[in-house]
């Protein structure tokens, strides 16, 4: 019963990071954001039919290309193309907060710590994702040839420009490791076995 318990509030604590910011992004003429998964959702209805998992990143990365930068949409550097994957295991995280909890009710302790380590797994990439788009963003604003002037101001404005995890990605990492950690707590039938005295 403390087993399910405390899989249950662990379960909680990782699903009400969803509405704490996320992701931090601050950038000369873009401004600061800091994005919880509520906001993604609202702007994936707001702007498009079919919703969208990356926070908004997309929109803010185009952003600084198109209206900052002024030049056309190039082929994002790898750090960029590596935080694509936010779309997957944002989501992905959160599903297996919900199926730990399913599976702690059920009694299935073999699947709760499969989906506890996918959980886990999914949310350390979610952070690494995030530090991998800060490098990208920096090498995308600093990056292209041509008059040195204008690459030494690019390079300055590089400087300024900062992609990091938020208070809520880290709770949502250290709830999906407390998890994991619970998925092999001993279960209360166990214990309740009458031992040697």
């Amino acid at each position: 019963m403390a087993k399910k318990a405390t899989v249950l509030a662990l379960v909680a604590l990782g699903l009400a990071t969803f509405f704490l910011p996320l992701v931090l992004i601050r950038a000369p003429m873009v401004g600061t954001q800091k994005l919880s998964g509520w906001d993604a959702m609202k702007r994936s209805q707001q702007k498009r039919p079919q919703p969208r998992a990356d926070l908004g990143l997309g929109d803010t990365l185009e952003k600084i290309q198109g209206d900052f930068l002024r030049r056309q949409r190039r082929d994002p550097p790898l750090g960029v193309k590596q935080a694509y994957a936010l779309v997957v295991t944002l989501p992905l995280a959160y599903l297996t907060l919900v199926l730990g909890a399913v599976f702690a009710v059920l009694r299935r302790e073999r699947a709760l710590q499969v989906t506890a380590a996918v959980g886990l797994l999914a949310g350390v990439y979610s952070v690494l994702s995030v530090y991998w788009l800060s490098d990208g963003v920096k090498q995308m604003v600093a990056g292209g040839k041509g008059d040195p002037l204008f690459g030494m101001l690019r390079k300055k404005v590089a400087a300024g420009v900062v992609v990091s995890p938020e208070l809520g990605l880290y709770l949502l990492a250290a709830s999906l490791a407390a998890l994991l950690l619970a998925s092999f707590l001993p279960s209360g039938k166990r214990q309740a076995k009458p031992g040697g005295s």
